[in-house]
């Protein structure tokens, strides 16, 4: 009976677990001086539909800010309605 119980509790936490999205806020140091920030971000962003984004934060060793998030917001509107297509 116990295992029984312990095994409803765990899949019960895991059904609530998956029904909502998951929330987070990114900080990037996009701009910087490695163009991977600028890959990663594009990545994150394609998976955007599966995740309850918070809020994007810029924080850059250097050089770099809010801008490179901008330019990247606004080329991922361009590509948005086609991203679209494959997720619904």
């Amino acid at each position: 009976m116990r295992l029984y119980l312990y095994l409803t509790v765990i899949l019960l936490s895991t059904l609530v677990t998956f029904a909502a999205k998951p929330r987070v806020i990114v900080s990037t140091d996009i701009g910087g001086s490695d163009p991977d920030d600028y890959q990663s971000l594009v990545h994150y962003l394609v998976y955007a539909d599966l995740i309850d984004t918070e809020g994007l934060i810029s924080s850059p060793p250097g050089s770099g800010r809010l801008t490179h998030i901008h330019q990247t917001l606004d080329a991922y509107k361009l590509d948005h309605p086609k991203l679209n297509t494959y997720s619904a």
